[in-house]
């Protein structure tokens, strides 16, 4: 699993409610996934099956609560991210989101990012939830389920039959 950071000189902080640095818990999941940690220099893409876990880190130095982040912000914040997509795309990789900016709620703007990337990469995504919405899944022959990785806030979708 290769890591892009949108922030990468503070991967080392520690979130609101954690007692270690963001970097280490973040690998310890990915190990406990059974994948291997690679740092975002483009190696993942050379290997087929590849993951690509783009983690949207704060930058302060202390994590704020969702409820305060700035709204005068903009997509383009982001744009170090997208040559990346861009490539995963190419390559046939998967592309993951972890939003780490904001304890106890989303970022309003990485959602609004990830609903650029179809467009701008080709990007095809099968759902985009923030980590603050839960979705309850419809009965029937073929049920959408939404599960939530609350700690890294990725998301996923599954159809099963």
């Amino acid at each position: 699993m290769e890591l892009v950071f949108r922030d990468p000189t503070t991967i080392s902080r520690i979130p609101n409610y954690e007692g270690q640095p963001m970097i280490q818990t973040l690998l310890e999941q990915v190990r406990a996934a059974g994948a291997v940690p690679i740092n975002g220099t483009g190696a993942a893409r050379e290997q087929a099956q590849s993951i690509l876990m783009l983690v949207n880190n704060f930058s302060e130095q202390q994590q704020l609560e969702a409820p305060n982040q700035p709204m005068n912000r903009n997509v383009t914040e982001f744009n170090r991210l997208t040559p990346y997509v861009t490539l995963a795309v190419e390559t046939g990789s998967v592309v993951g989101f972890a939003d780490n900016r904001y304890s106890n709620g989303a970022d309003n703007i990485f959602v609004d990012y990830m609903a650029t990337l179809p467009s701008s990469t080709g990007l095809s995504m099968q759902v985009c939830v923030p980590q603050h919405r839960f979705v309850r899944p419809r009965t029937g022959s073929a049920q959408n389920r939404i599960s939530c990785m609350q700690n890294a806030g990725l998301c996923l979708r599954r159809l099963e039959h």
